[in-house]
């Protein structure tokens, strides 16, 4: 009886915990065919953190608690790249990181049973915005992100 109930809370608890990570373009991708390589720059653009192991030194540069969830811009100095993460979002929540130096611009929508889900990368570290909704326009100010 006590197997069974300590697998059955490992059965529930799964998901949660996996839920709390928030997915990603990358993470249906994870096969164990699927060569893992490093990235940097431009090379990352496009690329999901968490397979390329941007995120093992990543760190919140900027966080913008709005009415939608709390967005935040991560920066990997080993990849030097960037992406944006929302957390406490609802589903269906649109997000992205944008590059103001260059045309790269990754966007993102919570998917269903999610609350907190990640944007792939941009290259660089500076002259970067975040913004929570599907529509963004060409850099000519800060961050555009709905305000609570």
């Amino acid at each position: 009886m006590v197997t069974a109930a300590l697998a059955l809370g490992l059965v529930l608890a799964a998901p949660v915990a996996y839920a709390q990570d928030g997915p990603g373009h990358g993470q249906g991708d994870q096969s164990p065919t699927r060569a893992v390589k490093d990235c940097s720059r431009s090379g990352c653009n496009g690329e999901d953190p968490v397979i390329h192991h941007c995120s093992d030194d990543a760190r919140t540069t900027y966080r913008y608690p709005t009415r939608l969830g709390l967005l935040e811009l991560r920066y990997s100095p080993a990849c030097t790249a960037s992406w944006a993460r929302i957390t406490g979002a609802a589903e269906g929540t649109w997000f992205y990181v944008q590059s103001c130096r260059g045309a790269y611009t990754q966007t993102y929508q919570v998917p269903a049973g999610y609350n907190n889900a990640y944007t792939d990368m941009v290259p660089g570290s500076s002259n970067l915005r975040v913004g929570n909704h599907a529509g963004h326009s060409a850099c000519t100010g800060p961050s555009e992100a709905t305000r609570g």
